[in-house]
């Protein structure tokens, strides 16, 4: 990976394809997250053409949404894919979840899905790949025990993709490759340095 940033939303999607593809190959049953942290950014398009690609690379899969409102909104907008589109419990209750062969997307999952989205991790023994998931936030108001579950859980998921546009600057991470941090500068993005792990928010402050 060059010490560049994307130019554009659609190069970002080319390089997450790439890096999840990537991450399944380290980990073909493994617990994967992609990340993009845009304001307004609009996720079901974004996941349709991720799909379609996953598709063109041969991978079967499943997209899997929290709620029966957000798959049908799917299914709506994308009748072609409807084959493909199913509510989390849907996924639970599938007698052939344990088909190792089959990759499942899971969209955008939410501290108040938090519960049903465990129990579909403990039931799909196949490839799991998240994206955009907030699931960190449920952590806030919560028991010690019920918190400490949670980091637990979290912990289970490694990341295959993160871009996430800074106060000034960018921080990136696409699998294998290290977490790379980008200055804002008059000239632009100007790469500044890069961490084996996720760097500390006080670290970020101090860089930027």
């Amino acid at each position: 990976m060059s010490n560049t940033l994307p130019k554009d939303l659609k190069e970002a999607e080319t390089m997450l394809l790439t890096s999840s593809l990537a991450s399944l190959v380290k980990n073909p049953l493994g617990r994967w997250s992609i990340t993009l942290r845009f304001e307004g950014l609009k996720v079901l398009p974004l996941v349709i053409r991720y799909s379609k690609q996953l598709a063109t690379s041969c991978k079967n899969h499943y997209l899997a949404f929290p709620d029966a409102g957000a798959a049908a909104l799917a299914k709506r907008d994308y009748p072609e894919m409807s084959q493909k589109i199913m509510t989390f419990t849907e996924i639970i209750k599938k007698t052939n979840s344990n088909d190792t062969s089959t990759i499942l997307v899971t969209v955008c999952p939410t501290p108040p899905d938090y519960e049903i989205f465990e129990e579909l991790t403990k039931t799909y023994s196949g490839p799991l790949i998240m994206i955009n998931g907030r699931l960190e936030d449920s952590m806030v108001g919560i028991g010690s025990v019920a918190r400490e579950r949670r980091k637990r859980f979290l912990s289970l998921w490694n990341v295959s993709f993160w871009l996430e546009p800074l106060k000034n600057g960018a921080l990136i991470r696409m699998f294998p490759h290290k977490w790379k941090l980008f200055r804002l500068t008059d000239f632009g993005y100007v790469f500044d340095s890069e961490y084996e792990d996720r760097p500390a928010q006080e670290i970020i402050f101090e860089k930027l």
